[in-house]
């Protein structure tokens, strides 16, 4: 079989060769992922999405006060880490999106809130089997502060979470009801994401 020898994945779902040189996991050191994706390939510009926040969207039963506050945690981390250290970073807000009127709260902190970063958080980051359908009147809060701050909403796709009750969590399947939805009643950007990690 031809093609040559690819990446292998590793524990961390990432490729072997991006445990940093000090031995720390794939992902921790931004310098270092910097100089492998973006200087490496001439990337201009990319944007952080962690998953970890999709596991504490409000959806598993935490206290109210412990999603919100782990999610603008997140955002912290990596206004401080990542967002500081090189400017062709940008981020996914991360949000307790079951909980609306704090996910509203942690988009108006992200972008106003932020300082000099504000205009590096481009897009919120939702799983598709969340609670309820995406087009869910529940949700239109945050597509109006969206809609505000001029941010797409990426969709990471098959996040373990649970089906919802509209359906199995496809992206063939949720992208027709948030095209019949959100993106009718807000002018939002809805994008897919395929949870390509490096």
């Amino acid at each position: 079989m031809g093609g040559g020898e690819r990446v292998r994945l590793t524990e961390f779902q990432a490729r072997g060769d991006a445990v940093t040189p000090e031995g720390n996991p794939p992902g921790s050191d931004p310098n270092f992922a910097a100089e492998q994706l973006l200087d490496m390939y001439e990337i201009s510009a990319a944007i952080l999405n962690d998953l970890s926040a999709l596991g504490s969207t409000g959806l598993k039963h935490q206290p109210t006060g412990f999603s919100a506050a782990y999610c603008r945690a997140l955002n912290e981390h990596r206004r401080d880490t990542w967002l500081a250290a090189d400017s062709r970073w940008y981020s996914s807000i991360s949000l307790s999106y079951e909980l609306p009127d704090l996910a509203v709260k942690e988009i108006e902190h992200c972008k106003s809130g932020m300082g000099e970063y504000g205009d590096r958080f481009r897009q919120v980051l939702f799983a598709l089997d969340n609670l309820r359908p995406p087009g869910h009147p529940s949700y239109w809060p945050i597509y109006e502060a969206c809609e505000h701050h001029d941010l797409p909403v990426a969709f990471h796709i098959l996040t373990g979470n649970r089906a919802s009750p509209a359906a199995n969590p496809s992206l063939e399947c949720r992208a027709s009801i948030l095209g019949g939805s959100a993106s009718r009643l807000y002018g939002i950007d809805l994008i897919p994401d395929y949870g390509y990690k490096p």
